[in-house]
């Protein structure tokens, strides 16, 4: 008779304290799996913004190239300071376009846009969290094309027929880091 009341108890489920054990269990892991997923929105945007950097990069190379190709450098010095997205065949899905910097739509999170007054490009932090800038209001980074060439007369400008060039690069205005 005591094999048959076992057998059914067991049949019947959980005890109150194996489901209450249970759920603390599974809150315990939610909290977890939680605060790792709040650190790879971070490094998912981190990674996102070095990806659309290095396709800016690259473009800047083949512009390079493609100038060099056709005995042509000198024109290299009208990109910079341009908007870096007009090399580019596929903008990401986050670009606004040219903007001024008093449109509304600056101020969105998570967005790219080139700034008409400043001349740079502007990247919006979405996931400010885990990144830190020497720049004041909302998180940001700001980038520029750079012009790279030998300063001949060590002027700290460039000026043509004097100086070579021998490229273009991305380059953050601003120091920033992610943690």
């Amino acid at each position: 008779m005591q094999r048959k009341m076992l057998a059914s108890n067991r049949a019947r489920g959980f005890s109150q304290f194996e489901l209450v054990v249970v759920i603390i269990l599974i809150s315990i892991l939610a909290t977890v799996a939680m605060s790792s997923m709040w650190s790879w929105r971070s490094e998912f945007e981190r990674t996102l913004i070095q990806t659309v950097s290095g396709n800016i990069r690259s473009a800047l190379g083949l512009e390079t190239a493609q100038l060099a190709l056709h005995n042509k450098l000198n024109q290299l010095s009208k990109l910079a300071g341009s908007n870096p997205f007009s090399l580019l065949a596929q903008k990401p899905d986050t670009y606004l376009g040219e903007l001024s910097d008093t449109h509304p739509d600056t101020q969105k999170q998570g967005v790219w846009y080139y700034s008409k007054e400043q001349r740079v490009l502007i990247y919006t932090i979405k996931y400010s969290d885990s990144f830190k800038s020497t720049l004041e209001g909302q998180p940001r980074i700001r980038l520029k094309i750079k012009l790279i060439y030998s300063d001949k007369n060590v002027n700290l400008r460039y000026d043509p027929g004097i100086d070579a060039i021998s490229g273009l690069d991305l380059i953050p205005l601003d120091k920033y880091q992610w943690y």
